[in-house]
């Protein structure tokens, strides 16, 4: 579960910042929706993390955060509130296959329910965002 970790905050992060520097028409649209991303993704990360803590599961901290800004600094940088919502849209993708991976694997079935849900509010996530990018 540390992969999905990973992916949470690094959406977290980039989504924060990306709400920090939307500009133009949309402005308050994407302000707000990118509010409500960067949010979404703060709270799964934490329920994810403390679920693996609670599992006794070996759960570098300070890694995750690292290899977030790792991830982060691979991203192009970001030229308008599109093309940072696509780069946001394809971060959603990515956490929903790595959901897949670990259900796929041997964790419990409370767990699989954890981040099942995650998945589905992720695809909630992508369809407003490919919404917004038509």
């Amino acid at each position: 579960m540390t992969k999905i970790a990973i992916i949470l905050r690094t959406l977290q992060l980039f989504g924060q910042n990306m709400h920090n520097l939307a500009t133009g028409p949309s402005f308050f649209a994407d302000h707000d929706a990118l509010s409500d991303f960067y949010t979404a993704a703060a709270f799964d990360y934490d329920t994810v993390v403390e679920r693996m803590i609670g599992l006794g599961q070996d759960v570098d901290l300070p890694k995750i955060p690292s290899k977030a800004a790792e991830n982060i600094a691979k991203l192009p940088v970001s030229e308008s509130n599109n093309h940072a919502l696509e780069l946001i849209l394809a971060l959603e993708k990515s956490l929903c296959r790595e959901v897949e991976k670990e259900v796929a694997s041997s964790v419990s079935e409370g767990t699989k329910q954890l981040i099942g849900e995650i998945a589905n509010k992720s695809e909630g996530r992508q369809y407003l965002l490919g919404q917004r990018l038509k």
